[in-house]
């Protein structure tokens, strides 16, 4: 006895806009698989006989981008620091230590702990000659005068307002930072990080206050 033939079910045609999400989507995937492969492995950027040989492979072009990971953690731990300076420190102690680097851990908190050691060497350095009477390197003004503009102080008193800024508890920076320096709106900041809107507000206070204090004792007598 023959069965019956079912008739087929017809395909349902796939929508247009669902075909073009999933050519974008392979086609991002291919491309940063392509990036992936284009980019050096840490081997080639950090084996050498010498910390000058690494430094002149790491430090043209930013090939591990370093730059990126001191912003980034500049603006996540709410320093007042040049970032330059930070990268350039960073750069410096990478091509020193990367002798030692075997793969572990892996290689970005590596390169995360370098920043973080530059950070801390140039936050020491900034307070140690603060309290010195040391005038600013060269190199540093033109940032003072770029975290000067924001504030409405002068350049000449930033290093001085940097220190006394950076040596506030963090959750009086990151409040400061974010109001003043990101301009994110007081709600907003209550809605993300679950703090009443008035403790982030006095936080913010404590921090400019002493912001403006460190900046006034650098006036010039009139």
């Amino acid at each position: 006895m023959v069965e019956p033939r079912s008739n087929p079910v017809p395909a349902q045609p796939v929508p247009a806009s669902d075909l073009a999400a999933g050519d974008l989507a392979r086609d991002q995937d291919s491309n940063a698989a392509d990036i992936a492969q284009r980019r050096p492995h840490w081997r080639q950027l950090l084996s050498g006989s010498s910390p000058r040989e690494v430094l002149a492979r790491i430090l043209p072009g930013d090939p591990l981008e370093l730059r990126r990971l001191a912003g980034e953690r500049l603006r996540e731990r709410a320093w007042l620091c040049d970032a330059d300076r930070v990268f350039l420190r960073a750069v410096a102690r990478c091509a020193r230590f990367a002798v030692r680097y075997r793969g572990q851990p892996e290689l970005k908190a590596w390169l995360g702990e370098r920043v973080d050691e530059a950070l801390a060497d140039l936050l020491r350095e900034d307070l140690e000659a603060e309290r010195a009477g040391q005038p600013a390197e060269p190199e540093a003004s033109a940032a003072y005068e770029d975290l000067a503009r924001p504030l409405g102080l002068a350049p000449a008193a930033m290093r001085g307002v940097c220190v006394a800024f950076n040596q506030l508890p963090e959750p009086e920076r990151k409040a400061f930072f974010a109001l003043v320096i990101e301009s994110r709106s007081l709600d907003e900041l209550a809605r993300a990080s679950g703090a009443p809107a008035t403790e982030i507000a006095r936080r913010a206070r404590r921090a400019l206050d002493a912001v403006l204090l460190a900046g006034a004792a650098k006036e010039p007598p009139r």
